[in-house]
């Protein structure tokens, strides 16, 4: 079944190996990030750094219509699927800083989200960081993990530059609160 997925951070090193890979499997893939010069190179076909394999599928999946990039979060609301891919800065103490995580859940994605969407958190995160953001979601909206939205933690796992073709080869590990998620 063709998904319309959302990705959070698609202009990052993480975000836009997975970005390519989804659209490339033929879903349509909405790229959100921050960086409206960066969105604007992508979709021009333009690749923001050195990422192998990507070159024919980036290229296929922009000609096809399946992968565009924007800074407009309003199309989350069009996504039955958002991965999260935002970076995770560390503090004095080498702690991920959760406050961009944290600050897109509640202002953008909880406001966009429609009901029975599957998020996918993907940011390298501490313990305990899927449980914040189901609360946050719950609270900020009345939706129930498991019935009305899916939430799922699904650590990245691929090297800088390696992204595409370690995404098609190594098993992906995912986290659920619920069976149905």
């Amino acid at each position: 079944m063709k998904k319309t997925v959302s990705v959070i951070g698609a202009c990052g090193h993480v975000g836009f190996p997975f970005s390519v890979v989804v659209a490339d499997a033929g879903h349509t893939v909405h790229g959100i990030d921050l960086n409206p010069i960066l969105c604007d190179r992508m979709n021009a076909g333009i690749m923001p750094y050195i990422e192998y394999g990507a070159d024919g599928p980036f290229t296929n999946a922009l000609n096809n219509g399946n992968l565009s990039f924007t800074v407009d979060a309003a199309r989350i609301g069009d996504s039955n699927v958002v991965a999260i891919m935002i970076g995770t800065p560390v503090d004095s103490e080498s702690n991920p800083r959760l406050d961009d995580i944290l600050n897109f859940v509640e202002v953008e994605l909880c406001e966009w989200m429609e009901k029975d969407t599957l998020v996918i958190l993907r940011s390298t995160v501490s313990p305990g960081t899927t449980e914040i953001i189901r609360n946050l979601i719950t609270e900020k909206t009345g939706l129930v993990e498991g019935k009305d939205y899916y939430l799922v933690f699904c650590p990245e796992r691929v090297a800088q530059a390696y992204g595409v073709s370690e995404s098609k080869k190594f098993p992906q590990l995912v986290g659920a609160f619920s069976e149905e998620s």
